[in-house]
């Protein structure tokens, strides 16, 4: 009942500055109720629906591409905390349900609230500070020297909170798009949608419903289209993205895409999952569990594995620089193999972060 006040709250923020944020659609709230066998989640969702159904009727704002964008406001109020919930598809041979993955506003257990989804573009300087003082961080200081040459560019902190990886890599891509031609964002809304329609094919894809994913694509689609249209600026898109809710459905979606590129390519994550068969129903099916355990539910770290699926799926290199205490030079690994890097992200063991190579990224 208190998340569901806040998000009364929260709409009625919404109706006084005229502004409608991305949201569930009431599609999608009907298909959770329908969907849901626990009767408290049911409850919950009811009371969303509700609520999502004044905010609709009472709204006078003028929107803009799907999703709700007031473009004379185009900013999504990243102050508000909204206690809102995300689902996640779980499921057997016998069934899927959606799941609860959240019923916070964004920040983990014992985690300072200062702490963004991105942060302000800084210095290594940074990462500097926190290896002074000790001779047991003699190598890590000799490699922080190599970064700050090779990346005079800035650091970025990424929120550790188990979507590092996927946060730092989309928000770069994204990044990359503001000073490219139109053209760019245009190519990558085409591979956007193209895997919004594999993720809902029964036949061939992930047979998600498209009720259930929709809100989720339309949010990551309004971050490109403001970015094809030249409307969108890097305070915008640093704002956008640490607007819980907001990154949360773009990491969201993200994770489909990764899920539906492994397991459109079982045979070749086989060796990388410890999967040893050759019958092909078995393959899929065990590929499939794997997606729906370690891939699709938000907070999960990433592997290597899916740091390759996903980098394949959206066609932008990355490079991954390792600051570790491992003898010899600071050590680098591009994704996918042969693709130039697009994204540069350092990695601590257990997190990402973005470096950028030159001034303005």
């Amino acid at each position: 009942v208190s998340s569901a006040s806040s998000c009364a709250n929260v709409h009625a923020v919404r109706r006084q500055k005229g502004i409608k944020l991305p949201g569930f659609s009431i599609e999608t709230y009907r298909f959770l109720v329908m969907m849901t066998k626990q009767t408290l989640l049911s409850a919950f969702v009811g009371l969303l629906l509700a609520f999502e159904t004044a905010a609709t009727s009472t709204s006078t704002a003028t929107t803009g591409p799907a999703g709700g964008w007031n473009r004379a406001n185009p900013t999504l109020l990243s102050k508000n905390r909204l206690s809102v919930s995300l689902f996640q598809w779980q499921g057997n041979d016998h069934g899927r349900r959606l799941t609860p993955l959240a019923l916070r506003g964004g920040f983990g257990d014992g985690e300072e609230e200062e702490v963004q989804c991105v942060g302000t573009m800084g210095t290594l300087e940074t990462v500097e500070r926190q290896f002074e003082g000790s001779d047991d961080n003699a190598v890590i200081m000799q490699k922080i020297q190599q970064l700050k040459e090779m990346y005079p560019g800035g650091y970025r902190r990424v929120k550790g909170d188990g979507n590092c990886f996927l946060r730092g890599y989309v928000f770069g891509i994204f990044e990359g798009l503001l000073g490219k031609a139109s053209t760019e964002a245009s190519g990558f809304k085409g591979i956007l949608t193209a895997y919004f329609f594999l993720i809902t094919d029964k036949n061939k894809g992930l047979g998600y419903s498209v009720g259930a994913i929709e809100d989720f694509y339309n949010d990551i689609q309004n971050l490109v289209c403001r970015i094809e249209d030249g409307s969108m600026t890097p305070s915008m898109l640093e704002d956008n993205f640490n607007e819980v809710t907001l990154s949360n459905a773009v990491i969201f979606f993200c994770r489909l895409v990764c899920s539906c590129y492994i397991q459109q390519h079982p045979e070749h994550f086989a060796p990388f999952l410890g999967i040893d068969t050759e019958d092909e129903a078995k393959l899929a099916k065990e590929v499939k569990q794997y997606c729906l355990r370690e891939v699709e539910p938000l907070d999960r770290e990433v592997d290597q594995e899916q740091v390759i699926a996903l980098t394949s799926a959206l066609k932008t290199g990355v490079r991954v620089q390792y600051l570790d205490r491992s003898p010899g030079p600071l050590n680098h690994h591009d994704f996918p193999h042969g693709e130039p890097p697009s994204v540069h992200l350092l990695y601590r063991p257990g997190h990402y972060d973005l470096i950028y190579p030159a001034v303005g990224g």
